[in-house]
């Protein structure tokens, strides 16, 4: 009888405990949060938190091992993502991160370990061999892993959102001299930025002479919840401070960092724009709005972004549309998703607003050249490449000269003091500043007599040719090719000598792959092949 009871009791137990996970597998069913898994860190490391919804808006916690809070936040659906930066003084353990609202909620967990102590630390009073810790009144730089890191302490957002924070030279200076220059002798530091549930942007307060060296010798990434912003340190040109101030070499610039509202667009670019990301970038010196712009010092932006599942089948279609202050867009032909970031990146050389959008632009002729259609497409997505109407590509067309080096130069974000014209080249023409920039740079001589020619199409070995100059140009040379990367094709001897080795250069980088064992190298270059080399250009 004892025994029989006791079976019973287990019996019901069982029971007890099935009945809420079928509940609980029921609800996840119909789950209206889904959070993507989030891998094992260390401490001083960037947690993303990400996923989607068919709430308005959730709110994310994220707890301690000993369950207290950590990190809150409240974020838009349909798609979210937000990141923070785990403190250095955080406990080992396992923390958990809840997405939702009341009951329709998405859990993750993830392990914390102590990060190796750093090689050195900087907390505003000289360095030493301990880790960076959390909550100090002061800056700390510290080096981990090989990368120096600023960590300014939590401050309040104003009135207005904005989260202001100056950095002082010292700061700045030892974290310049804790960083290892790269190859090139560039030292790269990183600013990371507090953050604030509610807060609209962030404002940092630099020395000037921080980023208007007269050459690039180091960069500073400013990191925020709103985006990544890096900044060479040849970001102003000679005179360009003076000229702003209007008298003596100012002593502060500030960079803003602001989420935006896509507002003022036309109803047709803001439901485009939708609910992605939009940050508004803008700079003053002592106080006094500036227009930046310099070509010679593009600086590279980070949003962070979570594509939907439709994006994430395309993702070569996630670009960045520049906003002016009437409201009208344009692309920045360099944006592109980073699936390892999980950020939509790209370079500008001047400061506005910028929209991450998803554009799928298409051409109805493309069926005649399937091979290149993918090319066309991306890069026309981008604004890269145009057709010749709304609808038509023609890619078996020939290519002009003018219009190839139109697209060279974009490809490779390519410029030029004082462009250098061509008698043949009217000022007045969409491809005349490209063309200049091409003879400044050394890419083109034209074909003799100060004229360009730039009506007349391409051959495929001048194009190649161009490419070849091109990249060293960009500062992107390729390697250097040999005979016998050309002896599998029965046509080579038909390439000229000036061409052989910018040919054989691009046949062995996989550049350029000729057809079937054919260069064609006399050929008119299409546009079709045209769009096919400017893509691989442009992913290189």
């Amino acid at each position: 009888m004892r025994r029989h009871i006791h079976r019973v009791f287990i019996q019901l137990l069982v029971i007890v405990m099935v009945l809420p996970a079928l509940s609980a597998g029921a609800s996840a069913a119909d789950a209206t949060v889904t959070l993507n898994p989030i891998a094992n860190k260390q401490t001083g490391d960037r947690v993303v938190i990400a996923g989607t919804t068919a709430l308005q808006e959730v709110t994310v916690k994220v707890l301690r091992p000993n369950e207290t809070l950590l990190y809150v936040n409240v974020l838009q659906g349909p798609a979210f993502s937000d990141a923070f930066i785990l403190p250095a003084a955080a406990a080992e353990g396992t923390y958990t991160v809840i997405v939702g609202r009341e009951q329709d909620t998405a859990v993750q967990s993830f392990h914390v370990a102590k990060r190796p102590a750093a090689t050195q630390s900087w907390s505003g009073g000289g360095y030493n061999n301990s880790s960076a810790q959390s909550g100090m009144e002061k800056p700390e730089v510290v080096r981990m892993d090989g990368k120096v890191k600023v960590v300014i302490p939590s401050v309040k957002a104003n009135e207005a959102g904005m989260m202001n924070v100056q950095v002082d030279a010292a700061v700045l200076q030892a974290g310049l001299d804790l960083a290892a220059p790269d190859s090139k002798g560039v030292r790269t530091i990183e600013v990371q930025l507090p953050e604030e549930q509610g807060a609209k942007g962030h404002v940092i307060t630099l020395p000037a002479e921080f980023i208007a060296a007269a050459s690039l010798a180091h960069r500073i990434q400013v990191s925020t919840s709103e985006g990544t912003v890096t900044l060479p340190g040849n970001m102003f040109r000679s005179g360009d401070l003076e000229r702003y101030a209007g008298s003596a070499l100012p002593l502060q610039i500030s960079l803003s960092i602001r989420k935006m509202n896509p507002v003022g667009l036309t109803a047709s670019p803001a439901a485009e724009i939708g609910n992605r990301p939009v940050i508004s970038l803008a700079m003053s010196v002592d106080g006094r709005d500036i227009p930046w712009n310099n070509p010679f010092a593009p600086v590279t932006v980070s949003i962070p972004y979570q594509p939907s599942a439709v994006e994430l089948q395309a993702v070569e279609h996630i670009t960045v549309w520049h906003i002016d202050s009437n409201g009208h867009t344009r692309p920045v032909t360099s944006g592109k998703y980073n699936p390892e970031h999980g950020a939509v990146q790209f370079r500008v050389t001047h400061f506005s607003s910028f929209a991450v959008v998803f554009v799928q632009k298409t051409f109805a002729d493309l069926a005649s050249s399937p091979w290149a259609a993918k090319a066309i497409e991306v890069m026309a997505s981008k604004g890269v490449i145009n057709g010749m109407s709304s609808t038509a590509y023609h890619p078996k067309e020939a290519i002009t000269r003018a219009d190839f080096i139109q697209l060279l130069v974009t490809t490779l974000g390519l410029a030029a003091d004082a462009p250098k014209p061509f008698a043949d080249v009217p000022s007045t023409a969409y491809y005349y500043e490209a063309v200049g920039i091409a003879r400044t740079l050394g890419i083109t001589t034209g074909t003799g007599s100060n004229a360009f020619k730039p009506k007349e199409f391409i051959t495929r070995q001048e194009m190649m040719t161009l490419i070849f100059r091109a990249m060293d140009a960009a500062d992107k040379p390729l390697a250097a090719g040999m005979e016998q990367d050309l002896s599998a094709f029965g046509d080579s001897a038909e390439i000229a000598p000036y061409a052989r080795d910018s040919v054989a250069a691009l046949v062995k980088s996989g550049l350029v792959q000729g057809t079937g064992e054919a260069i064609h190298p006399l050929a008119n270059a299409t546009r079709a092949e045209t769009a096919v080399l400017i893509y691989r250009l442009y992913n290189k």
